[in-house]
């Protein structure tokens, strides 16, 4: 058995293409979305905790709820400058629950909290936490494809060792059979 995995795993090592285009990835999502229902919610959103007593707090705040990019710009310099803990990633889908780790966000029904609330401020021991949900998915419904890439990648991947392997199993007892090098009882 080690000699047979150590020679399938030099196998694939040699002969699997390990490049897997976004058309690829695509397909296979579209293919499959039965089965990338969500099970938990996730988000796109980016969140700050700043101390409530900093003088430029109220300037922070209009950088933090605007949409324009120079005021992103802005915001990253009082970020950096200001804040211990931030998420500044919009563009990424997250669970939720991670959100909460950082964030102390209290509820009950977490779906009807993102639906309900957008952008938000929570003062907490000594800070404040400002949070703007950009984006969410509540659980039960269709996982995005951006959420599910890297994990449509390896399935990928993962199809295309278990053909090496089944291609070569297949070759092998085909010659067997062609040079009669086993007998059936």
């Amino acid at each position: 058995s080690l000699i047979i995995y150590a020679y399938e795993s030099k196998l694939i090592t040699q002969n699997l293409d390990t490049t897997v285009s976004q058309s690829d990835i695509e397909q296979y999502y579209n293919d499959n979305l039965e089965n990338f229902q969500l099970k938990d919610n996730i988000v796109k959103v980016y969140y700050a905790r700043f101390n409530d007593d900093i003088k430029p707090l109220k300037k922070i705040r209009n950088f933090f709820y605007a949409e324009s990019e120079d005021a992103r710009d802005s915001l990253d310099k009082y970020i950096q400058q200001y804040s211990n803990l931030y998420f500044l990633d919009n563009e990424t889908w997250i669970l939720f629950d991670d959100v909460l780790k950082y964030v102390p966000i209290n509820t009950y029904n977490k779906e009807a909290y993102l639906q309900n609330n957008r952008k938000i401020e929570i003062t907490d021991e000594g800070h404040i936490f400002l949070v703007n949900f950009t984006d969410f998915k509540i659980k039960d419904g269709i996982s995005p494809l951006s959420f599910e890439r890297e994990t449509i990648r390896q399935i990928i991947l993962n199809k295309r060792k278990l053909r090496i392997i089944n291609d070569m199993r297949d070759e092998v007892f085909n010659t067997a059979l062609e040079n009669n090098d086993f007998e059936l009882y």
